[in-house]
């Protein structure tokens, strides 16, 4: 697969955790989706540059209010 393609799907997988668990932490992302750190920072960073930061801010102020 070409490394963009793989970026793009990395993406989705990412989106979707995120939207199941509720949770943006970069260490549950990189554990989730067995990667780095660095490049799971890098996958929020984008989502919340592409969707906006509401979308990476509702799924934390969900998990905060669940605790």
């Amino acid at each position: 697969m070409i490394e963009a393609e793989q970026h793009r799907k990395n993406l989705r997988i990412a989106k979707r955790i995120i939207r199941s668990t509720k949770n943006t932490s970069t260490s549950y992302l990189q554990r989730k989706m067995h990667i780095g750190y660095n490049y799971a920072d890098v996958l929020i960073e984008e989502i919340s540059k592409l969707h906006g930061f509401r979308f990476v801010r509702k799924s934390r102020k969900k998990l905060l209010a669940s605790q």
